[in-house]
């Protein structure tokens, strides 16, 4: 019973997380005739901004970096759920009481996970790297 509150659990927060991360790319841009997105002047903060006094403009930002924001926002979000599944194995196992079958499932999750966290880290800076390289 107490593995199903805590997969919920997980699971509730990963979707809340996928929310956070990818509704601000939603309503995020339009494209112009130059070929660039356009951000949307209409949003909350942009007429906050315009009534308070600051200068808020379309920002303009071309597709190659909003590949890389997607890029570096997926690896991000692949990255917390391996970072969840360490600590989902880590609960596992101190709560086996010596179960030897409970063990070596969190062992098992334990090792897959940071295997996973290191190739996803990899992958991260690799793209990192390659992005700043050829396009900067």
């Amino acid at each position: 019973m107490a593995q199903n509150k805590l997969k919920n659990l997980i699971i509730t927060s990963l979707i809340l997380t996928v929310v956070a991360i990818y509704f601000p790319l939603a309503n995020a841009a339009a494209e112009d005739s130059a070929g660039t997105y356009v951000f949307q002047k209409h949003s909350g903060l942009n007429i906050t901004g315009d009534a308070a006094g600051f200068t808020t403009g379309a920002e303009t930002m071309p597709i190659d970096a909003i590949i890389g924001k997607v890029l570096y926002s997926g690896l991000s979000l692949v990255g917390i759920i391996f970072f969840a599944y360490i600590i989902y194995g880590a609960y596992i196992w101190m709560t086996s009481r010596g179960n030897d079958e409970k063990v070596k499932a969190a062992t098992t999750t334990l090792t897959n996970s940071i295997i996973g966290f290191i190739i996803t880290l990899s992958a991260y800076v690799i793209t990192y790297f390659l992005v700043n390289f050829f396009w900067k």
